[in-house]
Protein backbone atom coordinates (compact mmCIF):
# COMPACT_ATOMS: atom_id res chain seq x y z
CA UNK A 1 0.00 0.00 0.00
CA UNK A 2 1.55 3.31 -1.25
CA UNK A 3 -0.42 6.13 -0.07
CA UNK A 4 0.86 9.89 -1.75
CA UNK A 5 0.94 11.38 -5.07
CA UNK A 6 3.90 13.03 -7.48
CA UNK A 7 5.72 15.63 -5.80
CA UNK A 8 3.35 15.67 -3.01
CA UNK A 9 3.72 14.95 0.89
CA UNK A 10 2.59 11.37 2.09
CA UNK A 11 -1.03 11.05 2.97
CA UNK A 12 -2.13 10.34 6.51
CA UNK A 13 -4.25 7.52 7.24
CA UNK A 14 -8.15 8.64 9.28
CA UNK A 15 -8.48 4.98 10.39
CA UNK A 16 -5.80 2.51 11.16
CA UNK A 17 -8.59 0.15 9.81
CA UNK A 18 -7.44 0.75 6.42
CA UNK A 19 -4.41 -1.10 7.39
CA UNK A 20 -6.57 -4.22 7.76
CA UNK A 21 -5.96 -5.13 3.67
CA UNK A 22 -2.00 -4.51 4.16
CA UNK A 23 0.19 -7.73 4.25
CA UNK A 24 3.06 -5.78 5.24
CA UNK A 25 3.48 -2.97 7.41
CA UNK A 26 6.33 -0.99 7.78
CA UNK A 27 6.81 1.77 10.54
CA UNK A 28 9.26 4.72 9.60
CA UNK A 29 8.17 7.66 10.25
CA UNK A 30 10.21 10.68 8.43
CA UNK A 31 13.03 12.08 10.47
CA UNK A 32 12.61 9.28 13.14
CA UNK A 33 15.31 7.17 14.21
CA UNK A 34 14.13 3.45 15.09
CA UNK A 35 14.66 3.96 19.14
CA UNK A 36 12.74 7.05 18.67
CA UNK A 37 9.70 5.29 16.32
CA UNK A 38 9.59 2.93 19.74
CA UNK A 39 9.78 5.76 22.42
CA UNK A 40 6.75 8.17 20.07
CA UNK A 41 5.00 3.91 19.89
CA UNK A 42 5.17 3.26 23.66
CA UNK A 43 3.90 7.05 24.17
CA UNK A 44 0.47 6.58 21.93
CA UNK A 45 0.17 3.02 23.21
CA UNK A 46 -0.90 1.68 20.01
CA UNK A 47 0.31 -1.27 20.19
CA UNK A 48 -1.33 -2.08 23.14
CA UNK A 49 -5.24 -1.06 21.49
CA UNK A 50 -6.91 -3.27 19.97
CA UNK A 51 -7.55 -2.13 16.76
CA UNK A 52 -3.97 -2.68 16.39
CA UNK A 53 -4.15 -5.77 17.51
CA UNK A 54 -6.94 -7.01 15.30
CA UNK A 55 -4.43 -6.50 12.18
CA UNK A 56 -4.34 -9.45 9.76
CA UNK A 57 -0.44 -7.74 9.38
CA UNK A 58 0.35 -7.74 13.25
CA UNK A 59 -1.49 -11.18 13.75
CA UNK A 60 0.74 -12.48 11.24
CA UNK A 61 4.07 -11.51 12.66
CA UNK A 62 4.09 -8.85 9.46
CA UNK A 63 5.54 -5.66 10.73
CA UNK A 64 8.55 -4.30 11.13
CA UNK A 65 10.28 -0.33 11.83
CA UNK A 66 13.12 0.88 9.52
CA UNK A 67 14.92 3.77 9.41
CA UNK A 68 12.59 6.75 8.68
CA UNK A 69 15.59 8.83 8.98
CA UNK A 70 17.84 7.85 6.39
CA UNK A 71 15.08 5.43 4.07
CA UNK A 72 11.52 5.87 2.71
CA UNK A 73 11.66 9.50 3.15
CA UNK A 74 14.58 10.53 1.10
CA UNK A 75 15.13 11.34 -2.46
CA UNK A 76 18.45 10.12 -3.03
CA UNK A 77 19.54 6.92 -5.59
CA UNK A 78 21.17 6.02 -2.23
CA UNK A 79 18.17 5.71 -0.18
CA UNK A 80 15.92 4.60 -2.69
CA UNK A 81 18.00 1.48 -3.32
CA UNK A 82 18.60 0.77 0.34
CA UNK A 83 15.04 1.18 0.93
CA UNK A 84 14.08 -1.44 -1.78
CA UNK A 85 16.40 -3.50 -0.38
CA UNK A 86 15.33 -3.25 3.60
CA UNK A 87 11.74 -4.29 1.81
CA UNK A 88 13.40 -7.27 0.24
CA UNK A 89 14.41 -8.44 3.44
CA UNK A 90 11.87 -7.30 5.29
CA UNK A 91 9.34 -9.58 3.33
CA UNK A 92 11.38 -12.56 1.79
CA UNK A 93 12.96 -14.40 4.81
CA UNK A 94 15.61 -15.89 2.45
CA UNK A 95 17.07 -12.48 1.78
CA UNK A 96 16.84 -11.57 5.50
CA UNK A 97 20.62 -9.76 6.01
CA UNK A 98 21.50 -10.20 2.95
CA UNK A 99 21.73 -6.47 2.23
CA UNK A 100 23.27 -5.71 5.87
CA UNK A 101 19.93 -4.14 6.62
CA UNK A 102 18.85 -6.17 9.11
CA UNK A 103 19.57 -5.89 13.05
CA UNK A 104 20.79 -2.17 11.96
CA UNK A 105 18.29 -0.41 9.77
CA UNK A 106 15.62 -2.09 10.33
CA UNK A 107 13.89 -4.97 12.85
CA UNK A 108 10.88 -7.14 13.24
CA UNK A 109 8.46 -5.83 15.37
CA UNK A 110 8.98 -8.57 18.05
CA UNK A 111 12.67 -7.27 17.86
CA UNK A 112 12.59 -4.20 18.92
CA UNK A 113 12.34 -3.94 22.11
CA UNK A 114 15.57 -5.64 22.63
CA UNK A 115 17.07 -3.44 19.56
CA UNK A 116 16.62 -0.31 21.45
CA UNK A 117 17.84 -1.71 25.01
CA UNK A 118 21.16 -3.48 23.72
CA UNK A 119 24.36 -2.36 24.84
CA UNK A 120 25.41 0.91 22.35
CA UNK A 121 21.55 1.62 21.21
CA UNK A 122 21.37 5.43 20.27
CA UNK A 123 19.42 7.57 22.51
CA UNK A 124 16.01 8.27 21.24
CA UNK A 125 16.06 12.05 21.09
CA UNK A 126 19.60 13.73 20.29
CA UNK A 127 20.80 17.14 22.34
CA UNK A 128 21.24 19.49 19.54
CA UNK A 129 24.58 21.62 20.32
CA UNK A 130 25.22 24.93 19.26
CA UNK A 131 29.16 25.29 17.54
CA UNK A 132 31.59 26.96 20.08
CA UNK A 133 31.08 30.50 20.25
CA UNK A 134 27.29 30.67 18.61
CA UNK A 135 24.40 32.16 20.89
CA UNK A 136 20.98 32.00 19.93
CA UNK A 137 20.12 35.77 19.88
CA UNK A 138 17.29 36.65 22.74
CA UNK A 139 16.14 39.23 19.80
CA UNK A 140 14.63 36.47 18.26
CA UNK A 141 13.16 34.97 20.61
CA UNK A 142 9.18 35.06 21.82
CA UNK A 143 8.74 34.08 25.33
CA UNK A 144 5.28 32.56 25.83
CA UNK A 145 4.78 31.24 29.70
CA UNK A 146 1.02 30.21 30.34
CA UNK A 147 -1.68 31.02 28.27
CA UNK A 148 -0.79 31.61 24.71
CA UNK A 149 -1.32 34.99 23.31
CA UNK A 150 -1.15 36.57 19.46
CA UNK A 151 1.99 38.00 19.06
CA UNK A 152 2.97 41.89 19.31
CA UNK A 153 3.27 43.71 16.36
CA UNK A 154 6.80 44.15 17.18
CA UNK A 155 7.71 40.26 16.69
CA UNK A 156 8.67 39.17 12.99
CA UNK A 157 6.11 37.89 10.94
CA UNK A 158 6.97 34.62 10.79
CA UNK A 159 7.28 34.17 14.59
CA UNK A 160 3.80 35.80 14.68
CA UNK A 161 2.57 33.54 12.00
CA UNK A 162 3.25 30.42 13.85
CA UNK A 163 2.83 32.03 16.81
CA UNK A 164 -0.91 32.60 15.89
CA UNK A 165 -1.36 28.99 14.59
CA UNK A 166 -0.47 27.69 17.79
CA UNK A 167 -2.63 29.92 19.51
CA UNK A 168 -5.28 29.12 17.48
CA UNK A 169 -5.21 25.32 18.00
CA UNK A 170 -5.53 26.32 22.09
CA UNK A 171 -8.66 27.49 21.25
CA UNK A 172 -9.41 24.49 19.59
CA UNK A 173 -9.60 26.56 16.05
CA UNK A 174 -8.88 23.79 14.35
CA UNK A 175 -11.07 25.93 10.93
CA UNK A 176 -8.35 28.37 11.34
CA UNK A 177 -5.55 27.01 12.43
CA UNK A 178 -6.19 24.02 9.02
CA UNK A 179 -6.76 27.78 6.87
CA UNK A 180 -3.13 28.70 7.87
CA UNK A 181 -1.30 26.04 6.20
CA UNK A 182 -0.14 26.37 2.38
CA UNK A 183 -2.82 24.69 -0.17
CA UNK A 184 -0.41 22.07 -0.30
CA UNK A 185 -0.38 21.28 3.15
CA UNK A 186 -4.27 21.33 3.16
CA UNK A 187 -3.73 19.14 0.32
CA UNK A 188 -1.64 16.64 2.05
CA UNK A 189 -4.25 17.16 5.25
CA UNK A 190 -6.88 16.55 3.75
CA UNK A 191 -9.54 18.79 6.19
CA UNK A 192 -9.80 20.97 9.06
CA UNK A 193 -11.43 17.59 10.78
CA UNK A 194 -8.51 15.18 9.75
CA UNK A 195 -6.02 17.93 10.87
CA UNK A 196 -7.65 17.79 14.73
CA UNK A 197 -7.65 14.32 14.42
CA UNK A 198 -3.67 14.40 13.69
CA UNK A 199 -2.72 16.71 16.10
CA UNK A 200 -4.67 15.87 18.97
CA UNK A 201 -4.01 12.24 18.23
CA UNK A 202 -0.16 12.64 18.29
CA UNK A 203 1.53 13.05 21.93
CA UNK A 204 3.77 14.95 21.11
CA UNK A 205 1.63 17.72 18.95
CA UNK A 206 -0.88 17.66 21.01
CA UNK A 207 1.39 19.45 23.86
CA UNK A 208 1.01 22.34 21.51
CA UNK A 209 -2.78 22.37 22.16
CA UNK A 210 -2.47 22.99 25.93
CA UNK A 211 -3.20 26.15 27.20
CA UNK A 212 -0.39 25.70 30.08
CA UNK A 213 2.60 24.25 27.52
CA UNK A 214 5.10 27.18 27.66
CA UNK A 215 6.59 28.09 24.03
CA UNK A 216 9.67 29.79 23.18
CA UNK A 217 9.89 30.68 19.43
CA UNK A 218 12.95 31.38 17.50
CA UNK A 219 13.99 32.57 13.98
CA UNK A 220 15.15 30.53 11.19
CA UNK A 221 16.79 29.91 7.99
CA UNK A 222 15.41 31.82 5.19
CA UNK A 223 15.89 32.25 1.73
CA UNK A 224 14.91 36.27 2.36
CA UNK A 225 12.24 36.17 0.55
CA UNK A 226 9.60 33.39 -0.22
CA UNK A 227 10.30 30.47 2.16
CA UNK A 228 11.77 30.77 6.23
CA UNK A 229 11.41 28.50 8.95
CA UNK A 230 9.98 28.67 12.85
CA UNK A 231 11.43 26.67 15.64
CA UNK A 232 9.01 26.26 19.03
CA UNK A 233 10.56 24.44 21.91
CA UNK A 234 7.51 23.74 24.31
CA UNK A 235 7.49 22.86 27.36
CA UNK A 236 4.41 21.30 28.86
CA UNK A 237 3.65 22.48 32.61
CA UNK A 238 3.69 18.76 34.23
CA UNK A 239 7.13 17.67 32.48
CA UNK A 240 10.50 19.22 32.68
CA UNK A 241 11.09 18.09 28.93
CA UNK A 242 11.39 20.54 26.03
CA UNK A 243 9.63 19.12 23.04
CA UNK A 244 11.39 20.96 19.59
CA UNK A 245 8.96 21.84 16.64
CA UNK A 246 10.44 23.42 13.36
CA UNK A 247 7.76 25.40 11.18
CA UNK A 248 8.94 25.59 7.65
CA UNK A 249 6.83 28.45 5.86
CA UNK A 250 6.38 30.02 2.57
CA UNK A 251 4.41 33.54 1.48
CA UNK A 252 1.21 32.77 -0.07
CA UNK A 253 1.31 33.29 -3.99
CA UNK A 254 -0.22 36.85 -4.02
CA UNK A 255 2.78 37.78 -1.30
CA UNK A 256 0.25 38.65 1.20
CA UNK A 257 0.43 36.46 4.16
CA UNK A 258 2.59 33.68 5.37
CA UNK A 259 1.58 29.65 5.11
CA UNK A 260 2.70 26.79 7.24
CA UNK A 261 3.91 24.16 4.27
CA UNK A 262 5.07 21.62 7.15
Amino acid sequence: MVHGYPGGHSQTLEKIELLSNADYIILGPCGFSIERTNEELNAMKLLESEEWQSLPAVKNGRVSIADGNKYFNRSSAASILGSAEIVAEFIYSELRGMYGHHGTRWVRLEELSAFCSRTGAEAARKEVVLAEGVVESPNNVVEQNGLKQESSPEHSETVKHVSNQIAALTRSDYASAFAMNSAANQKRLVSAEKFEAIVSGWPSFRVLTLSSTSCQYFEGTSDGSTTSSVKVDAMPDDSDEVLHFVFDIRQSEDGKRWETDG
